[in-house]
């Protein structure tokens, strides 16, 4: 709802969402609201706010999908027959459970409720200047309440658990904003932008669990004292950050524009030595379609505009005290000379500090160009970029022996470059029917130009030192010259097969298993036999929309891509569950009569990672839509109305990957695992009109 007079303006919506999964329990409700109100008090002073409020509750308890997947087909459900002794375990073995099982001893609640909201001043000032304040708190708290039944036979030992936590978030940010705007003999534009900001976060966690409870756990959550174990844990943090910034604006004849700005910021998270970081930017641009010796493309070139800038921005994306050594405690044993055991609190450092640590700034390149073509018939933008990233935040490894396993730290510098390409299209353009058409490609490419500056010598075959050069980080898979991302491992080169048992033997493998290249011929896999392959991200995406309309129907369609990126499959050697014991999904496997290269034998032995391409395309969106002609809804007293249908990821194309989809499967111990996360097939019927 919503409604404008002279003095006064307001919205009002209100939305209920009430969602089941594909898997029965995935359920997910939600209720939000929105206000926008302003006011003009006086000709120079006007007020506003934009307010949002949700609740949404999580607690709704769903199957163990991974479960429904290994039960055997000839496994009992007994579920509703208490007397029975496979209503937990329907094979009688221990390893698949009934999915549904567990879910009938449990009761959770899981609550978050949130507000946020914007309330603002502006003040029109003398000569162009205007003022304006912004304050925007949120608040968000969280119930979470949990019971498990000791009549679930595998919590009886336990005699029940309950837990009752307690979260509540609180922050805040405060912007002061000047802005000055001035327009010179028709032909100078002016403003300049001045900016202050603070902001706080506090957040508040209290949790209490409690188990063994006596004499029982009928109220569950609701008297967790009757646990005989209690538990109770707080968890109290608070951030702070400021920053002050500065932009000029300039443009001749919208022309000739010109944009600097440079940026302060802080933020409590860094080392003592670094809280505070610069960043600086300078942007130009040039409309070369208004100059003199462009007018012969009149005639076919709308608008063409050229654009160079330069800028720093930063990542402050790192745990609020990773920059600082804390203590905790804990109860450890002790041993006496009399072999007497004492358990005694002791303190220690949990976490080694890094006053140095400083901001993640990454420095941009960019050149584009925009056009309009044949009355803006096709129009678009190309750009091409180069990113150099100094100070990285990363958690890096440390040495065992030190006594910790990692740090907090700023890696040295990684580059990137990349292009872009958009262009869109009005195809046909008639009195009953209109396509237009919007096509974008991306490509990105990223290299680690330095890590952490410690250097090694470089060797001849003769073991002389002949130079030095910057060290590689082998345990977190970091390379010079290299992506992040790019993949250094064995290189899978098949299946061992009959006539191959006493090579395979030497690497304790046998017929059957994935079959790795000892690169170096030693006999022994290791890091030497480690090579660079291919990459885990996408060598390119691109994405095409089309929107057809034909008198009051609409029809539109939505496709896009993810290429070149490979991802570990190791479910293809057949060793994920127990074959004796325990079904799985349909795979190909190897044996002696279906000698395959792609799958291993069932129970194989995997000493190392199967990569498969995992490049598709997907039509993710199909929508028609039909406009109720006005003249049926002039008696119905209705200003529009429109019925849509639509279908989400109508279907997907993956040349190399036949097993899931290859974009959402869960990740298992660093394996894809399409089994955990089904994606589903969604169609949607809608009515949207305007009274």
């Amino acid at each position: 709802m919503s409604n404008r007079k002279e003095d006064m303006n307001y919205y009002l919506s209100f939305n209920h969402v009430d969602r089941q999964g594909i898997v029965v329990g995935d359920r997910f409700k939600n209720f939000r609201t929105r206000l926008n109100l302003e006011t003009t008090i006086t000709p120079f002073l006007k007020v506003g706010t934009h307010t949002n409020f949700a609740s949404r509750n999580e607690g709704f308890l769903q199957a163990d999908w991974g479960q429904s997947a290994i039960i055997s087909p000839y496994g009992s459900n007994n579920i509703d027959d208490l007397s029975s002794p496979y209503r937990r375990l329907p094979t009688g073995d221990v390893t698949p459970v009934n999915p549904f099982f567990d879910n009938l001893y449990r009761d959770r609640v899981d609550r978050t409720n949130t507000l946020n909201a914007t309330l603002y001043g502006v003040v029109t000032l003398p000569f162009g200047i205007e003022f304006q304040s912004n304050f925007t708190p949120s608040l968000a708290w969280r119930e979470y309440y949990n019971h498990d039944s000791a009549r679930n036979p595998e919590w009886a030992a336990r005699g029940g658990s309950a837990e009752r936590t307690f979260e509540r978030t609180y922050n805040w940010q405060i912007d002061n904003v000047l802005r000055w705007r001035q327009t010179f003999d028709d032909s100078h534009q002016v403003e300049v932008t001045l900016l202050q900001n603070a902001e706080k976060g506090q957040f508040w966690r209290t949790k209490a669990t409690s188990s063994n409870f006596v004499p029982s756990d009928v109220l569950g959550w609701h008297r967790i004292q009757a646990g005989t174990v209690p538990l109770n844990e707080s968890n109290d943090t608070y951030r702070t950050g400021d920053a002050l910034m500065g932009r000029l604006f300039y443009s001749f004849r919208e022309k000739y524009m010109l944009t600097a700005s440079i940026r302060r910021d802080g933020y409590s998270a860094f080392g003592a030595q670094n809280p505070r970081a610069t960043f600086p930017a300078l942007a130009f641009g040039w409309n070369f379609s208004s100059e003199e010796f462009m007018a012969g493309t009149q005639n076919w070139l709308d608008h063409a505009k050229l654009r160079l800038s330069w800028g720093r921005n930063g990542n402050r994306d790192i745990g609020q005290y990773e920059a600082l050594s804390d203590m905790t405690s804990g109860l450890h044993p002790y041993i006496d000379q009399s072999g007497n055991i004492y358990l005694y609190s002791q303190l220690y450092v949990n976490r080694m500090a890094n006053l140095g640590l400083k901001w993640e700034s990454k420095s941009s390149y960019n050149i584009g160009i925009d056009f309009g073509l044949f009355q803006n018939r096709i129009s678009g933008a190309i750009d091409v970029y180069t990113a150099t990233t100094n100070d990285l935040l990363v958690d890096r490894a440390l040495p065992e022996i030190i006594g910790f396993n990692s740090v907090a730290a700023n890696l040295g510098e990684l580059k990137n470059t990349g292009f872009e390409f958009t262009l869109n299209g009005h195809v046909v353009r008639r009195e009953n029917f209109n396509w237009n058409t919007s096509f974008i490609f991306m490509q990105n490419r990223r290299k680690i130009v330095h890590l952490y500056g410690d250097m090694v010598d470089i060797t001849d075959d003769h073991g002389n030192v002949i130079g030095q050069r910057e060290a590689d980080d082998i345990k977190n898979r970091w390379f010079i010259g290299q992506d992040p991302d790019r993949i250094w491992d064995y290189e899978r080169i098949g299946v061992w097969q009959i006539n191959e048992e006493a090579e395979a033997d030497k690497f304790g493998l046998q017929p059957g298993d994935f079959k790795y290249k000892d690169q170096n011929g030693d006999g022994v896999m290791s890091d030497e036999d480690r090579i660079f392959q291919r990459y885990r991200t996408p060598r390119f995406r691109w994405s095409w929309r089309n929107d057809f309309t034909y008198q009051n129907f609409s029809l539109s369609f939505f496709i896009y891509s993810n290429w070149g990126q490979t991802e570990t499959f190791n479910r293809a050697a057949n060793n994920s569950s127990f074959p004796d014991r325990a079904t799985d999904y349909v795979l190909d496997r190897w044996t002696e009569s279906n000698p395959i290269d792609n799958y291993a034998r069932i129970g194989s032995k995997n000493i190392g990672n199967n990569y498969v391409d995992q490049s598709f395309v997907r039509l993710e969106n199909v929508t028609l839509s039909y406009a109720i002609p006005n003249r049926l809804l002039e008696r119905l007293r209705v200003r529009s109305l429109r019925v849509s249908a639509a279908v989400r990821n109508a279907v997907f194309w993956a040349p190399h990957w036949n097993f899931g989809d290859p974009e959402t499967g869960r990740k298992i111990n660093g394996d894809n695992d399409p089994a955990g996360s089904p994606t589903p097939r969604t169609y949607n019927l809608s009515l949207n009109f305007s009274l």
